[in-house]
């Protein structure tokens, strides 16, 4: 789990309250990610398609698709408990 979900609380008991919390809601955030691959894949594909360029502002919706790549990169790193005990930012990620 990164410390980016504790790092501004208080006290260590609240740090780990909050902790389990997070890990109680494991399977929820695991779906996410699950989700968050699913609208990946559909915008992918729909930005992929020649129908895209067809319009004068192309170049507005790809730069929509790269945010939101970089944001759901970010989301995804931030719910996968299974990682190390580190800041999401001392990883190297998109657009950051």
């Amino acid at each position: 789990m990164f410390i980016d979900w504790t790092k501004n609380l208080k006290t260590e008991e609240e740090k780990k309250n909050f902790e389990n919390k997070v890990w109680s809601a494991k399977e929820v955030l695991d779906r996410q990610t699950v989700l968050i691959d699913e609208r990946l894949e559909h915008m992918r594909k729909a930005q992929h398609s020649i129908k895209t360029f067809d319009t004068p502002n192309w170049a507005l919706k790809r730069a929509f698709m790269d945010g939101f790549e970089s944001c759901a990169a970010i989301n995804k790193k931030l719910i996968d408990l299974d990682q190390q005990k580190e800041t999401i930012y001392d990883r190297e990620t998109p657009g950051l």
